[in-house]
């Protein structure tokens, strides 16, 4: 990945050419000398002080896609808790729960006690408020996910150096 990234970085410098050796992960280690050893221009000159922030930049941008291909993950096979049952929370159990949360609320004419499938396949018996319920606690969980991503990500771009924000990971 580090070597599309750096054509990348040259391509938005107006710069083509082909690399032939191995790609730093250090931005730093991107010299003159170093381009000069394994990079054949084809147009353009370069500026290696730009070209550095340039590739420093996508490098950091590609640990900000990590944790957000991460939280996205997290929000696929997000569960909750509630009464000692264990409830898929993913996006189409929150759209269900929602349903009944506007039924309810639009007064519709809906029993009292809903049968509702828990994450291992059982069906529940819960009330409309239980159905509440379970929707808060989804909402509080998503965000949760969320929150935890933009302070990651936070802390991604606040890393003093590349190898600092390669290191910043998920809680368990």
């Amino acid at each position: 990945m580090s070597q599309l990234t750096l054509l990348n970085a040259l391509l938005s410098q107006g710069v083509t050419g082909s690399i032939r050796g191995s790609v730093p992960t250090d931005p730093s280690q991107i010299t003159q000398a170093y381009l000069d050893a394994n990079f054949t221009v084809g147009e353009g000159t370069v500026d290696v002080t730009l070209l550095q922030a340039d590739y420093s930049n996508a490098l950091r941008s590609a640990e900000v896609d990590r944790i957000n291909t991460e939280r996205a993950a997290r929000l696929e096979r997000l569960t909750v808790e509630y009464q000692g049952n264990t409830y898929d929370a993913d996006a189409a159990a929150q759209a269900n729960v929602n349903r009944v949360i506007n039924g309810v609320t639009a007064r519709l004419a809906l029993p009292q006690t809903i049968n509702w499938r828990d994450a291992d396949n059982v069906t529940r018996t819960l009330t409309q408020n239980d159905v509440f319920r379970l929707g808060e606690l989804m909402l509080m969980h998503v965000q949760i996910i969320y929150e935890t991503s933009w302070a990651l990500k936070e802390a991604i771009e606040a890393a003093p150096t590349l190898e600092a924000a390669q290191a910043i990971t998920w809680p368990e």
